[in-house]
């Protein structure tokens, strides 16, 4: 909520009448970081009886300015959460009176044996996204980044990996704001390869402005990776294992020495798991059912490294190198069964179909950043490039037996398939802000992406008794690039209680691919607008609203477009669609914050979603019990629903977090077919509650149920699951220990009926292994301590244009990819 409240008592400040005062000053933490408070509560109390308290906030540097004060003797009040406050008597004369820098330090308080300290918020809320800290959340301690989405609120992860935000999907993943080769062609992979504990932060994006690329109909998930930089040398070792078979190693060093900032977190993951799914399938014309199941045992090993360099020329330039690298070896056996029965669920026939696979995936991103900053600290100029790149090798050896119905083999025939492939990512982006007066500004940029993509297999096949030969279904060979140019420009302003902000983005892209086993080719390109709007009110100093308008589309991917046929699973064979359109959606959001009783946070947002030419998969069921899928342009989809966030604290050592999602969809696909229109409700309900005991003990409860969602041929019943973390702190915090169990009564998995064809009827159920007992221990290590401040208590801090650089650096480097769409403050 302070995070809402501040930008708007920022961007509220009544401009100062000649003959009174004013009051400035920066707030920040009382650590060796010098961190910039953001949010802190500033009151002046005039000492004359009658007068009124004036009030502001402290913008994202730790920066506050009261204008317009009548001369006089005042008493000044500066407070933040989990900080104590400061408190002194001041004289306001008719100029400006800068005090500098104020230092808060922790609260260390102590009730009934329980110590209660300063923390970072589980959950951030910004004015254009929800940032979700993910130290905070234990019960994913060893897990994944996969693990991380799960508890995030607006956030969906189903049993196939696949991520939805609002339960709708067509999404961007981005790594430090940035797209990455990692996502190119598997990011459920991706996801369940990174690791928990090299991710500082998730930020979730819902209705992003003009300055964000227009791609991901339904919003953007950054996923802010860890780079330290406390002074001096630092550094943390993280072990875990899990029961059934995971473990997790990592380390994160830093070393800050004057201008030189060096970083390294890297981690290794193994991790043995299965999956199986149900499918089963009623025939109404003839009484025949036909009922498949199949199950994977994986067992993946990975490695994960993040190194950078940081170099500051001086307190307005520096420049920043980084290089990420990705490297995992995975291996399992899928067992697929099928069985057609008859009416009196008799065995006709059937199909057991077994893939031993491996493979072995690269992955290497470099990036380079220069940041400038003017002679006005709100000018900055960044420019950034970034290299990603991945490389894949993949075998898979089928073998495939049919049986009678006494389960007599009556034939088989073997299968291999190598995989040879890779892809790359590049990207060029500039962005410039320039203050235009104390409240308006003018931002910015260009944005260039360039992607190639190309893979290429040479599978076989063997009958009984035959010799090998090359297999022509399973072939394919293909190569497609496509490339992405973006210019964006946006206006803010601030008039008294309302601020504004106005944006337009113009994006060209074109794509070209070819398909070599069918010699055709893919080829397209366009040019789009898409304006932004966002209005801000206060409506008091606790409250406010936001108005938002966007225009975005999503893009089908040159999987979705080439005309390939899987038939991996005779059962549902599926084929790419080389006639699909892009998708265009019309975005309103509005939302309400309020803080009450202190630090209590409620926000709800109501949003409405069309979107024309909605690309959905649509399967067709044929007589002979198989099914055929292919992605299809339907004519519309529009979604509305309403979005309730509450952080509570119910005791000082006990708070608890609330997301309640309500939507309803409306899917209308009468253009393909009169079965896959359907309209229904859908929802989901998270709880994250966190309380401490004595003795530094955490204990922390997630709790997730997902209403029945509708499908554009069916619908998703219920579901649920529960995860529970106790975390016991050592030493001062330098160790920690922490016992997670997840998904404590095995309950998270899926079903999806279809049941829009009045001849069919279906049934899909999914299940992961899901219900783990792990144990995961940190050690951090280092100078605590910035051993420059002698005085820690001081209230000003030593005049050294390093440590302002440092400070104003700790702070832009999350948005200078991701910039924020509104606020005050050198970030623009």
């Amino acid at each position: 909520m302070r995070i809402f409240i501040s930008i708007i008592l920022l961007l509220s400040t009544i401009n100062a009448l000649a003959q009174n005062g004013s009051l400035k000053g920066f707030v920040k933490e009382n650590t060796s970081s010098k961190k910039p408070l953001y949010y802190a509560t500033i009151v002046l109390k005039s000492k004359t009886e009658n007068a009124k308290t004036i009030g502001a906030h402290s913008n994202e540097n730790g920066k506050f300015e009261i204008k317009n004060i009548n001369p006089g003797n005042y008493h000044l009040i500066i407070s933040s959460l989990g900080y104590q406050a400061y408190e002194s008597d001041v004289v306001i004369e008719n100029q400006e009176k800068n005090i500098g820098d104020v230092l808060l330090d922790k609260l260390t308080s102590t009730l009934e044996g329980v110590t209660v300290k300063g923390e970072k918020n589980t959950i951030e809320i910004h004015p254009d996204k929800k940032v979700f800290n993910v130290d905070k959340n234990i019960t994913s301690a060893g897990g994944s980044a996969e693990d991380l989405l799960r508890n995030v609120p607006s956030v969906n992860v189903d049993a196939d990996g696949g991520v939805s935000i609002r339960g709708k999907e067509s999404i961007m993943i981005f790594i430090d704001g940035k797209p990455s080769a990692m996502f190119g062609d598997d990011p459920q992979e991706a996801l369940k390869a990174i690791p928990a504990a090299s991710i500082e932060s998730i930020e979730v994006i819902t209705n992003p402005s003009s300055k964000y690329e227009s791609q991901g109909a339904n919003g953007i998930l950054n996923i802010i990776l860890k780079k330290d930089r406390k002074k001096g040398y630092n550094g943390s070792i993280n072990l875990g294992a899990t029961y059934p078979l995971k473990l997790n190693a990592g380390i994160n060093l830093n070393a800050n020495i004057k201008k030189w900032n060096i970083f390294l977190n890297s981690n290794y993951r193994k991790n043995c798991t299965w999956e199986k799914g149900e499918n089963y399938r009623t025939n109404f014309a003839n009484d025949y059912t036909y009922n498949s199941t199949s199950f994977k045992d994986r067992n993946h090993t990975s490695v994960f490294a993040n190194f950078g360099v940081e170099y500051n020329f001086n307190s307005k330039n520096s420049i920043t190198f980084t290089e990420s690298i990705f490297n995992a070896s995975g291996k399992g056996v899928e067992t697929v069964q099928i069985e057609n029965r008859n009416e009196k669920d008799s065995l006709l026939n059937g199909m057991k179909r077994v893939n031993d696979y491996n493979g072995q995936p690269l992955g290497l991103t470099s990036n380079i950043k220069f940041a400038h900053t003017g002679k006005n600290p709100k000018e900055t100029l960044n420019i950034e490039t970034n290299l990603s790149r991945r490389f894949y090798k993949r075998r898979s050896d089928f073998t495939t037996s049919i049986f009678d119905g006494n389960r007599n083999e009556t034939s088989y025939f073997d299968q291999h398939n190598p995989i040879d492939g890779g892809n790359y990512n590049i990207t060029f982006q500039i962005d410039y802000v320039k203050p235009l007066s104390e409240k308006a500004k003018i931002e910015f940029g260009e944005k260039t992406n360039y992607f190639n993509f190309q893979s290429e297999n040479q599978p076989t096949i063997q009958y009984a008794n035959q010799a090998e030969v090359p297999e022509t279904i399973l072939k394919n060979k293909f190569n497609f690039t496509q490339q992405v140019h973006g210019v964006y420009a946006t206006y803010s302003n601030q008039f008294k209680k309302t601020s504004l902000q106005v944006g337009l983005r113009g994006e060209y892209f074109a794509y070209e691919g070819f398909i070599y086993q069918y010699n055709v080719g893919a080829k397209n390109s366009y040019f789009n607008l898409f304006p932004t709007l966002f209005i801000n009110h206060k409506l008091t100093n606790k409250e406010d609203i936001t108005l938002s308008y966007t225009r975005r589309y999503d893009r089908p991917n040159f999987f979705q477009l080439i005309p390939y046929i899987n038939v991996s699973n005779p059962q549902d064979t599926n084929v790419g669609n080389p006639n699909l359109k892009p998708e265009f959606i019309h975005a309103l959001e509005a939302s309400y914050s309020n803080q009450y009783m202190n630090n209590n946070l409620f926000l709800v947002s109501a949003y409405y979603q069309y979107t024309n030419g909605l690309i959905q998969r649509y399967r067709r069921f044929n007589t002979d019990g198989t099914t055929f899928t292919q992605t299809q342009n339907l004519s519309y989809g529009t979604t509305y629903g309403v979005e309730v966030m509450n952080k509570i604290f119910i005791l000082p050592t006990w708070d608890a977090t609330i997301n309640l999602n309500i939507f309803r969809n409306k899917i209308n696909g009468n253009n393909i077919d009169k079965s896959i229109s359907n309209t229904g409700y859908g929802g989901f309900l998270k709880l994250i509650t966190n309380y401490k005991l004595p003795h530094d003990f955490n204990v922390q409860l997630s709790g997730n149920f997902f209403a029945k969602t509708v499908t554009s041929q069916g619908e998703i019943l219920p579901y649920w699951y529960t995860d529970l973390a106790i975390k016991k702190s050592l030493y001062k915090n330098l160790v920690n220990l922490t016992l997670n169990v997840n998904d404590v009564f095995n309950t998270l998995g899926t079903t999806t009926i279809y049941n829009r064809n009045e001849l069919y009827y279906q049934e899909l159920y999914r299940k992961n292994l899901t219900q783990t007992v792990g144990l995961n221990l940190q050690v951090m290590f280092g100078n605590r301590k910035d051993k420059n401040n002698k005085n820690p208590k001081s209230t000003t801090s030593p005049k050294s244009s390093r440590t302002k650089k440092q400070e104003k650096k700790e702070m832009k480097n999350r948005d200078e990819n991701l910039k924020k769409d509104e606020g005050e403050g050198n970030d623009g």
